[in-house]
């Protein structure tokens, strides 16, 4: 039997993601708890007899939406914008919830548990729309797999420039994660510290290419129109998007004041 088909998904409580929550790299408390959904583990060894009621493998906790967000107004031009702030507050909290944490246990990681959590809640959902605003997006894309659309950031064009020198050298950007310093040419190292502006080693500009590359937040939404959450994912079109928006979408990530918002610190950046 695969793990997985020994997971059970039921209805928790914030206790589940309190006793989960030193595996989740963000600290603090999400705000504005709606629902928690728990994975118990209750197949043979880890969980079965040695654990009364069965082991919890994850946990994932659903919130009122954080205010303001661009890339949401990105993907839902004009759903709720609205002159009076508070009108426009109590549509989004009726019509929206945001996934503010998706959290697993170490030993169950890469089985498929974040997913089956994804999937559950979003086949029970009970409003529209469901958002997510994943760190490691990039990295880790269990959300699409989920059934959720991911619309990215726009790239600017220092990020456009570095991605193309990658490739000239037979890098993708994933190879950033895990870079080597011995494989960076005389090419590949003036580029990265053309990119970086700061960065003294080709080893510091590495890693600034890694964080601003591979760790800028992913938005993702569920719509009703896009069934129980059992689908494929999918990733929006940005051909047609304008120089406005794109920098909207720029300014959201830094909070707009070059700061991190405190909403999405309060509970929407996974």
């Amino acid at each position: 039997m695969a793990v997985v088909d020994a997971i059970e998904i039921e209805r928790g409580s914030f206790a589940d993601y309190a006793a989960m929550a030193a595996f989740h790299y963000r600290g603090g408390k999400p705000a504005g708890v709606m629902r928690v959904l728990v994975a118990h583990y209750r197949g043979p060894g880890l969980g079965g007899p040695e654990a009364a009621g069965g082991m919890r493998a994850g946990v994932i906790v659903e919130t009122l939406p954080p205010l303001g967000c661009a890339l949401r107004t990105a993907a839902l031009p004009g759903r709720f914008a609205c002159a009076d702030r508070s009108l426009a507050a109590a549509k989004l909290n009726r019509e929206m919830r945001t996934i503010a944490r998706v959290v697993v246990h170490p030993v169950f990681r890469s089985a498929g548990v974040a997913v089956r959590l994804v999937r559950a809640l979003l086949a029970a959902a009970q409003t529209p729309y469901v958002e997510a605003l994943a760190a490691m997006g990039r990295v880790n894309p269990f959300f699409e797999r989920a059934g959720m659309r991911a619309y990215d950031r726009p790239a600017l064009p220092d990020a456009v420039r570095l991605t193309a020198a990658l490739a000239a050298e037979g890098w993708g950007v994933m190879d950033l994660a895990a870079p080597r310093e011995e494989r960076v040419s005389a090419f590949l190292g003036r580029e990265l510290l053309r990119f970086s502006r700061t960065a003294e080693t080709v080893a510091e500009a590495l890693a600034e290419a890694r964080r601003r590359l591979l760790s800028q937040p992913v938005y993702y939404l569920w719509t009703k129109e896009d069934g129980d959450g059992q689908g494929r994912g999918h990733r929006a079109d940005r051909a047609g998007e304008t120089a406005g928006a794109s920098q909207e979408r720029e300014r959201d990530a830094a909070g707009g004041d070059g700061k991190i918002a405190p909403a999405h610190r309060a509970h929407g950046v996974l």
